[in-house]
């Protein structure tokens, strides 16, 4: 599902907007800093119980205010990824200034608020607080910080977050989606424990974690692939006929050239 500022007048805009990201990620309040018209456009996917939504907008303010909160009826944990811009996010008391390639994780059960003081772009993987298992301290002392990429684990997760992002869920078998969404929880909780517990745990526990999760959903990509391609041919045997016939000739040169 993808909504957009892009064909709303501009006297609609905010409004358009505000209701945009409320139904799409949770109820929060928006504000433009801007006095221009406003541009926004968020995109979402669902991988079994996660949801994956990006956000790309001119310069704003999201908060979340207790009042939206005792109007939601579950509680969720995201993780963002920031992609272009920055951001100055606040919860539990605590401030940090996300940069891009940046991670942030926050509870919707508890006030905060981001501030792009310019043009932006953000990943955010939401996913119910009852499949994380951890502990809400856990939670609490990670939330309000921001988290580098450029080394540890965040190093080896924000690739395989950027493509998992990137990529639709659509073809994705119901079964096979809910245990690549529990795969991708599991890569969350690890990172929520990792920070939780500095020096804690397994030093090589995270990335045996990111290549055995990384290994099922490149596994379920090639299925969902094959998927839609057999969907296609059935659907219309002369494109088939005609995406079969370079790798005929191809096989067929491979095997003149072998017998030269």
């Amino acid at each position: 599902m993808v909504l957009t500022t892009a064909s709303v007048p501009d006297r609609d805009k905010v409004a358009y907007w505000n209701d945009a990201v409320s139904r799409t990620l949770v109820p929060m309040e928006v504000a433009p800093r801007g006095d221009g018209p406003f541009d926004g456009r968020i995109a979402t996917d669902r991988l079994g119980y996660l949801q994956v939504s990006t956000v790309e907008a001119d310069a704003e303010r999201f908060s979340r205010t207790p009042a939206l909160i005792a109007r939601s009826s579950e509680a969720l944990v995201a993780v963002g990824v920031q992609i272009s811009g920055t951001a100055t996010f606040v919860q539990d008391g605590r401030r940090a200034e996300v940069g891009e390639g940046d991670l942030v994780v926050y509870d919707t059960t508890r006030p905060y608020s981001f501030d792009y003081p310019q043009r932006f772009a953000t990943h955010v993987f939401q996913l119910p607080r009852r499949t994380l298992g951890v502990s809400d301290s856990d939670i609490r002392q990670v939330t309000g910080n921001a988290i580098g990429t450029g080394d540890g684990f965040g190093a080896m997760l924000l690739p395989f977050l950027a493509t998992l992002a990137s990529s639709s869920a659509d073809c994705y078998p119901p079964a096979v989606a809910n245990r690549s969404a529990g795969n991708v929880v599991d890569l969350f909780a690890t990172l929520i424990a990792e920070r939780a517990h500095p020096g804690g745990m397994d030093a090589n526990a995270p990335s045996h974690l990111v290549l055995r999760v990384r290994d099922h959903i490149s596994a379920s990509a090639e299925a969902c692939w094959e998927a839609f391609w057999a969907r296609r041919a059935q659907s219309s045997p002369s494109w088939a006929r005609s995406m079969a016939s370079p790798y005929r000739d191809s096989q067929e040169r491979d095997q003149e050239y072998t017998l030269r």
